[in-house]
This record gives structure tokens, C-alpha cells and sequence, in this order.
């Protein structure tokens, strides 16, 4: 983690990835296409596995640890009825657990670190502070974010953001 991470956003149709150095700022970033959409199992692994290897090969090149939301949704899964078809699809087809075990596992025959962290306002954080101020999509500002939260760098939101607001008792950020 001392000389950078690769901080990696997964969302249904699209992986975000994003690089950033010793002080948290960004130096490569991307996006890998996933249509997993009337894919078969063994399909869907495979292109899983694809999108991993290009994110395995990047932590190779900058010789960092790759850093990944730590989601359940296990929860979710079970409340699948109360929400619509198309959300219950799509929950359906979001394939984390294979995403996880699959880096996982290629990560550990490379000599490659995985840091889970906080899922918590990720993308939000990224939209308001990273977005605009690097020219990045959504997921890899997301990307950013989850990078630095590994590193323990700030979160805060800018001030032209956030919300004049009295603070009774101190919370995090994330509050």
C-alpha cells in the first residue's frame, strides 16, 4: 500500500479501475466492458476471468496491491420480491461473489495483495470530489476512492458540497 494502489469499482456492465500513487493521486485509469447479460455460467466466469487477468496484469506493471469494495448481498437477495423485476435481474446477474473469488484466486498465484474495504458513499465521494477535478467516469472516480480509503488518505467532502450543518457530536464522515 506504501507505493500506491489499484482501487477497483465493479458495477454490473462495466469495471472502473484506477491507479494512484504513494500520495494519492491518480496516474492511470480505465474501464474494462462487461456484457454479462444472456451469458451462461461458464460464459460469465470466463469473461470475469478476462477482465481480472487486465487488472492483474496492471498491478504487475505498477507493482501494486489491488483494492476492492468488500459488498454482501445477501440481504438483498433475500428482499428480491419486494423490488421490481428489472432491479431483481440485474442483482441477479451481478456476479461479485465469482468477481471476488476469481481475483482471489489470481491474485494469489501472482503474489498480488487484495484489501477489501468499506463499500460506504464510494461513488458518491467520487462524483462530488474526484469527477469533475480529474475528468473521470463515475466508476473510476469511484476507482479513486476506494484506492485512498486503503491508503487512509481524506474523504472529506469540498466545502462548496457540503451542507452548512451543526455538528452536536463528532461522527465520520461517512455519517
Amino acid at each position: 500500500v506504501k507505493y500506491g494502489c489499484l482501487g477497483v469499482d465493479l458495477n454490473p456492465d462495466v469495471i472502473g479501475w484506477c491507479y494512484i500513487d504513494l500520495n494519492g493521486n491518480p496516474v492511470a485509469r480505465g474501464q474494462i466492458k462487461l456484457d454479462l447479460h444472456s451469458k451462461r455460467s461458464g460464459q460469465v466466469e470466463a469473461l470475469i476471468a478476462d477482465a481480472i487477468r487486465q487488472l492483474v496484469l496492471i498491478a504487475q506493471l505498477y507493482g501494486c496491491a489491488i483494492v476492492i469494495e468488500n459488498l454482501d448481498f445477501s440481504a438483498k437477495k433475500k428482499r428480491m420480491t419486494e423490488v421490481g423485476r428489472r432491479y431483481a435481474r440485474m442483482l441477479n446477474f451481478f456476479a461479485y461473489s465469482t468477481f471476488n473469488d476469481i481475483l482471489q484466486r489470481l491474485c494469489r498465484n501472482k503474489g498480488i495483495q487484495v484489501i477489501k474495504v468499506n463499500p460506504a458513499y464510494s461513488s458518491l465521494i467520487g462524483l462530488t470530489k474526484f469527477m469533475s477535478l480529474y475528468g473521470m467516469s463515475s466508476d473510476t472516480a469511484a476507482g479513486l476512492v476506494i484506492a485512498r480509503r486503503a491508503m487512509k488518505l481524506s474523504e472529506a467532502l469540498p466545502a462548496h458540497v457540503a451542507l452548512p450543518t451543526v455538528m452536536v457530536d463528532r461522527r465520520h464522515v461517512w455519517a
